[in-house]
């Protein structure tokens, strides 16, 4: 058959499936947290990962960068620009809520897609 093709992974079905239903929320979390530069990464992060056939090292270093990033990794850098996005938040605005789902969220897909074996780990990748 000419349109017979190997189904994707079943931990890439996962991850396309959360970038689908939460693009809207990583797009304003990450614009929030790293600016413009970040946005416009996350934007081709979610590219990467509709057209992907298989978690490759590089998406799985992407995969890792968005997950410090939401995790506040980087706030701590004076020199960063994470830094300086995070002192403009308010912790008693609502978004601070939205951010913790979204940062939880992310990781359990991200070890649902390690305990899956089909990629590099993340601690490999990162």
């Amino acid at each position: 058959m000419p349109y017979d093709c190997p189904a994707p992974p079943a931990g890439l079905l996962l991850l396309r499936a959360f970038f689908d239903r939460e693009q809207v929320a990583l797009l304003a979390a990450s614009d929030l947290l790293g600016g413009p530069s970040w946005r416009d990464r996350v934007m081709r992060l979610a590219a990467r990962v509709a057209e992907a056939t298989r978690a490759t090292l590089l998406l799985r270093r992407e995969l890792a960068a968005l997950q410090r990033l939401l995790a506040l990794d980087a706030v701590d850098d004076p020199d960063g620009d994470a830094a300086g996005c995070f002192a403009a938040i308010n912790p008693a605005d609502p978004v601070v809520h939205e951010l913790c789902r979204l940062s939880e969220a992310f990781s359990e897909v991200l070890d649902a897609l390690d305990n899956l074996n089909e990629a590099p780990p993340r601690r490999a990748a990162a």
